[in-house]
């Protein structure tokens, strides 16, 4: 049996494993996560998907889902960040654009499964660190990227 995969969602893979290998060093290291990188990747996804939308002979219609969940998903870190910025920082609302993106165009049904997935790594993630080392904040870019990229690597 062969399985038939195409080579927008190759591509997105490799820009999301591009910005995991840029971003998460730096958020794990510096709790900071590189504006440039971020808004790179997101030009890189956003031909990518449009290429993909055009050469497939799909009317631009076709984007309107996964840019309204995208919107979502951002819409939803932008409220977080602006509630509380120590909590969900500017560079976690701009780092679930280009993955949610990617994500959304994929397959527009794991969106929800990615996020519920980050959060509960992260929870895992804060209630040892806390428990180990008192620790009260941990770098969510990771959980954002590790899971954006086994959703879509699982997914195939």
């Amino acid at each position: 049996m062969t399985v038939k995969i195409d080579s927008a969602r190759v591509l997105l893979i490799v820009f999301v494993t591009a910005l995991g290998l840029i971003q998460i060093p730096l958020d794990i290291r510096f709790r900071l996560l590189s504006r440039r990188a971020t808004l790179g990747i997101l030009l890189a996804v956003l031909v990518v998907v449009l290429r993909d939308t055009v050469l497939q002979g799909e009317s631009i219609k076709r984007l309107l889902s996964p840019i309204l969940a995208t919107s979502a998903v951002g819409l939803v870190y932008l409220v977080a960040h602006r509630a509380s910025p120590k909590t969900v920082g500017f560079g976690d609302v701009l780092l679930v654009t280009p993955l949610g993106l990617a994500i959304a165009y994929s397959d527009l049904d794991t969106v929800l499964y990615w996020q519920l997935a980050a959060a509960s790594t992260a929870a895992i993630h804060g209630i040892a660190a806390w428990a180990t080392s008192g620790r009260q904040t941990i770098a969510f870019g990771p959980h954002l990227i590790v899971t954006a990229w086994l959703i879509m690597v699982l997914s195939v």
